[in-house]
């Protein structure tokens, strides 16, 4: 069973939410426990995107519940919450990720 799913699968049905909120602090909890430096609902000129991590490279997540990985991929590059970090000199990563049935559902990566 893939790692990412597990600790969904410890966590009991009464204590899920049907709140995209919900799923965006337990992965900002689970990054931060594992060290690194992730901020969430960073403000851009044209939105926030609902996590950053600045480590090695700059990794920016959107979180779609019940929605869709390329609708969250479309909705950073639509809104351009990338271009903040262009000037860091740093790789930068897009993620969409999507949750459906109370857990990770799939998502996408891109390189820009």
């Amino acid at each position: 069973m893939a790692v990412r799913k597990v600790f969904f699968l410890i966590t009991r049905r009464e204590n899920f939410t049907k709140k995209e909120k919900y799923y965006q602090t337990i992965f900002y909890l689970i990054f931060s426990l594992i060290g690194l430096k992730v901020k969430a609902e960073v403000k851009t000129n044209k939105g926030r995107p609902d996590a950053v991590i600045i480590d090695k490279d700059v990794h920016i997540f959107e979180f779609k519940f019940n929605g869709d990985k390329d609708n969250a991929l479309k909705q950073i590059k639509d809104k351009k919450y990338f271009e903040k970090y262009q000037v860091v000199g740093k790789e930068i990563y897009l993620f969409g990720v999507e949750f459906t049935d109370r857990n990770i559902g799939n998502w996408v990566i891109e390189k820009l």
